[in-house]
């Protein structure tokens, strides 16, 4: 799993391996880290733009396998980084597994 982050307001994240029941825990870390770098970079921006959003584009292309259990641990992902601002996008565009996921998360509470 690679993430490249660049000056912009894009952070692309790409999966790799497998996203199974029998790895999913091994996944949480690397997710934690990846939250981590996504939201240095959103600090890092919003002192150029104030108020903007930054864009995750996560590229699901290096994914190998994929269960119900991983697709719900990326789903939850995407939520949390969703409802934290990151805006992600699934990459490529067709999302395969993910095509009928609703995973918008609904809006926090001032206090969240």
């Amino acid at each position: 799993m690679r993430a490249h982050r660049n000056e912009g307001k894009v952070c692309h994240v790409s999966l790799e391996g497998e996203w199974t029941v029998n790895s999913v825990a091994d996944r949480i870390p690397w997710i934690a880290r990846q939250s981590h770098l996504i939201s240095e970079q959103a600090l890092r921006f919003s002192e150029f733009c104030p108020g903007a959003r930054i864009t995750t584009e996560i590229d699901l292309r290096g994914i190998t396998a994929l269960d119900e259990s991983g697709r719900r641990m990326l789903v939850m992902w995407l939520g949390h980084l969703d409802h934290r601002g990151f805006n992600p996008v699934i990459r490529p565009a067709n999302r395969g597994s993910f095509r009928d996921v609703e995973w918008k998360s609904t809006p926090s509470a001032p206090d969240d």
